[in-house]
């Protein structure tokens, strides 16, 4: 049977994959509050979008329908759903928005909160119902230590409730630290919001200059999170002018000589696979030998 190196791909379309879908479907009533309805809206009307992607995860499409019909009531935008993306779910899928020619995105679900590069994107995370006064009353319980040093964190689906939950214990607990998200709209254009804040969700630091960057053009690094210079500084490159200056080679001295690879090649007696036109006496084509390297038909074996 011959092997395939290729195909064309029907089997990956045929592929069925199964859709872990949500054991109960949000109530429409409740569709308001946990999708952000009004926010989406405003985020909408307001900036006079046309054409509006919105990118569901496969476990909230069972939702979308509801959102859908409540947008369009509150908005003359069209809407387009976006089930199927090119990268993980929690990735904006900028490239499937533009190729319906949508001028933003509403990113519904987890997200990595990697900044968008070409369209304007609104992440609404969705809530889980939560008990706030049980929390509370469990936090109590968990840490008797009213003077212990605790930092809250949560996940962005109950990032809702972490400032009612912060009124009920910070008048107890002095050392109590909770993660706030600032959910907004990724503009695309300015990574960080004019409060401070990446407009996506996290927390935006840039360090003031120091003296040793005045007038110099700066940058912040990706890898350590500092400011730099985009060059040289001055005094860098006045304290380093000696190993960069010109100096006459001398041969004596040199390791290793000009044309290094050529002159080698010339010092070779093999000069490579000669053509020799003219000296090959000519012989009649004969038929090959058949079969694998290690049996060709017609050879001993044995």
């Amino acid at each position: 049977m011959a092997t395939a190196f290729s195909d064309d791909g029907s089997k990956t379309i045929q592929r069925s994959i199964d859709v872990l879908e949500k054991t109960n479907r949000t109530s429409f009533r409740e569709i308001d509050v946990v999708y952000e309805i009004e926010k989406t809206c405003s985020f909408i009307t307001d900036r006079g979008f046309k054409k509006v992607a919105l990118q569901f995860p496969d476990e909230l499409l069972t939702d979308a329908p509801a959102i859908v019909s409540k947008l369009e009531k509150n908005t003359t935008a069209k809407l387009f759903i976006l089930g199927d993306t090119s990268y993980g779910s929690c990735c904006v899928d900028e490239v499937a928005a533009e190729h319906l020619e949508a001028d933003s995105i509403v990113h519904y679900g987890r997200a990595c909160l990697s900044p968008s590069r070409r369209l304007p994107v609104m992440y609404v995370f969705g809530q889980k119902p939560v008990d706030v006064h049980q929390c509370a009353a469990s936090f109590r319980v968990l840490y008797p230590d009213k003077y212990t040093h605790v930092i809250i964190l949560c996940d962005v689906i109950y990032s809702y409730v972490v400032e009612e939950l912060q009124q009920l214990l910070h008048s107890e607990y002095e050392n109590l630290v909770v993660s706030m998200i600032y959910s907004g709209q990724n503009e695309a254009t300015d990574p960080c919001g004019t409060d401070g804040f990446h407009s996506g969700g996290a927390c935006c630091h840039v360090e003031f200059p120091d003296e040793a960057f005045n007038g110099e053009e700066t940058d912040v690094s990706l890898v350590t999170g500092a400011l730099r210079a985009t060059h040289l500084l001055k005094s860098e490159w006045q304290n380093k002018a000696s190993s960069t200056s010109l100096i006459h080679r001398n041969d004596t001295l040199a390791i290793t000589q000009s044309h290094s690879a050529a002159s080698f090649l010339a010092t070779r007696s093999w000069q490579g696979l000669e053509q020799k036109l003219g000296e090959t006496s000519v012989s009649k084509a004969v038929e090959g030998r058949k079969g694998i390297a290690i049996a060709y038909e017609g050879e001993d074996t044995s």
